[in-house]
């Protein structure tokens, strides 16, 4: 696709983006698909740009980021500026060099949030988990009675990070949308995305 771009001389003026918002469980925690748990089969997604001239090529970055990062990075990639209220930040910095770690937090069936090779996860029934991601990247041992201290402080991270987006929920549709055929809304609540 993008040798075809650029035989059409659009490289100079484009930017692609490819992204995913969450991955897929094959049996690794006894699930399969996705929305049951935020083990990082499902929050570790890729996240690609691609830009000549704009976006080193073959850079990789192995910190993790948000999906909230897209829309700043894409802004400051164009030169257009940031409007009041974008959440995220922008990665363009981290093509350029080493950035310093920040906490990153995903959500779903309850909350997790990452910092270094840390990952707690607090699920909806109130248990949490701590996970050495250095040590143990398949999530198999769960270090969270054995390390209270690292398990305050992460839970310090997502307290602070919930208080932050707290905001008035998104209002749900009453009823799904009349042309959607009982087909497409049979395999939407398969995959998890309605009820």
């Amino acid at each position: 696709m993008l040798d075809s771009l650029a035989a059409l001389g659009l490289t100079q003026q484009l930017l692609v983006v490819v992204a995913a918002d969450h991955g897929e469980e094959f049996l690794e925690h006894g699930s399969l698909g996705h929305g049951q748990s935020l083990h990082q089969e499902l929050v570790r997604c890729p996240l690609l740009f691609w830009s000549p001239g704009r976006v080193p090529r073959a850079r990789r970055i192995d910190t993790p980021v948000e999906n909230v990062d897209i829309v700043p990075t894409v802004l400051d990639l164009a030169g257009v500026p940031r409007p009041a209220g974008i959440e995220g930040r922008s990665l363009v910095p981290s093509f350029r060099g080493p950035v310093p770690p920040r906490p990153v937090f995903s959500q779903n069936r309850g909350f997790a949030v990452r910092r270094g090779r840390w990952k707690l996860w607090h699920r909806p029934d109130g248990r949490t988990s701590l996970y050495d991601l250095a040590a143990d990247s398949l999530e198999a041992t769960d270090l969270g009675l054995a390390l209270p201290d690292t398990v305050a402080s992460l839970v310090n991270d997502l307290k602070t990070w919930r208080q932050q987006i707290r905001r008035p929920p998104m209002p749900q549709p009453s009823r799904r949308p009349s042309d959607m055929g009982d087909d497409m809304a049979r395999l939407l609540r398969q995959l998890g995305y309605i009820e």
